[in-house]
């Protein structure tokens, strides 16, 4: 064979190769966090919730309520599930921290409306250019009390 033809042969296999490890890295990536927030609100069935943090204030003042109760969560899990994409709306703006049961979380900024009929959740996003997207999760009218208790006395203080 002539140089010139080794040459492209050794071109060719050389991107053969790198698409071929390239196809290997997407399809063997574990799913980020923040990617699975967003399958979760778009009703993914195989993500739960077991914790949820929100942060009340900033720096030495910062109160964090943790709502750990499986009833509370196993509501508010339901409720993310049925989350409209691109919905926002009024209220106070909190840090959260959503702990999922495959020991994986995620940082987002939740907004909480007065009457807490609704907050809306808003999935991070990093190095990307694509704007965050905003999910208005809908909670009334079947917010249990316990669960309805504990965001009222978020948004007051």
């Amino acid at each position: 064979m002539s140089a010139k033809l080794v040459r492209r042969f050794f071109g060719v296999l050389v991107i053969i190769a790198v698409l071929v490890a390239f196809s290997l890295f997407i399809l063997t990536e574990t799913k980020s966090p923040t990617k699975e927030l967003e399958e979760f609100l778009h009703g993914s069935q195989e993500i739960e919730i077991c914790k949820l943090e929100i942060d009340i204030g900033y720096g030495p003042d910062l109160q964090r309520v943790d709502i750990t109760n499986q009833g509370d969560l196993d509501f508010i899990s339901m409720a993310f599930r049925k989350a409209v994409t691109n919905e926002s709306g009024g209220g106070k703006l909190y840090g959260a921290t959503i702990y999922f049961a495959d020991n994986r979380r995620v940082r987002t900024e939740m907004v909480i409306r007065d009457d807490v009929e609704y907050l809306v959740v808003d999935v991070p996003t990093f190095m990307s250019i694509s704007d965050p997207v905003g999910f208005r999760v809908l909670l009334a009218p079947s917010l249990p009390t316990g669960l309805s208790n504990t965001l009222h006395s978020i948004v007051i203080k």
